[in-house]
């Protein structure tokens, strides 16, 4: 029994110590992000200003960032489709007989 309860144990030590690793790298990867995308939010305000103003460079730019913002959406929407069909990260088994 003991043999049993030390898996136990040990399997969710390791489990909970996986989880928090995970949690702690995307919420530091989150907030990389919200850099970035305050960055571009920057970016695209002064385009749009220099696009009022009628320069053709900045219009093919916006344009292709769009283009590319579209596409990121599609696949993170793709992404999570399919992480649906997935057990989460960490998931271990138990042993079955206790």
């Amino acid at each position: 029994m003991d043999a049993v309860l030390s898996s136990v144990v040990n399997n969710l030590k390791s489990y909970v110590v996986e989880e928090v690793s995970l949690y702690k790298k995307v919420d530091d990867d989150v907030k990389g992000l919200q850099r970035e995308l305050g960055k571009l939010q920057r970016f695209l305000q002064d385009a749009d200003t220099k696009q009022k103003q009628g320069n053709e460079e900045v219009n093919e730019w916006v344009g292709n960032i769009q283009d590319v913002a579209y596409d990121a959406e599609d696949v993170i929407e793709t992404f999570m489709l399919k992480a649906d069909n997935f057990p989460p990260v960490g998931t271990f088994m138990l042993p079955s007989k206790v």
